[in-house]
């Protein structure tokens, strides 16, 4: 699961959920940074 969430003060916060071992970890990591990137700061 993937959460972003525009704060009043105008940031952002980023949320991923995973459940396992290392390699959904290093997946879920990719996936945040790859969104993070998307969003205009």
């Amino acid at each position: 699961m993937n959460f972003y969430r525009t704060l009043m003060n105008g940031s952002y916060g980023l949320v991923e959920i995973k459940l396992g071992g290392e390699k959904l970890i290093r997946d879920g990591v990719a996936t945040l940074v790859e969104l993070a990137g998307k969003i205009d700061t």
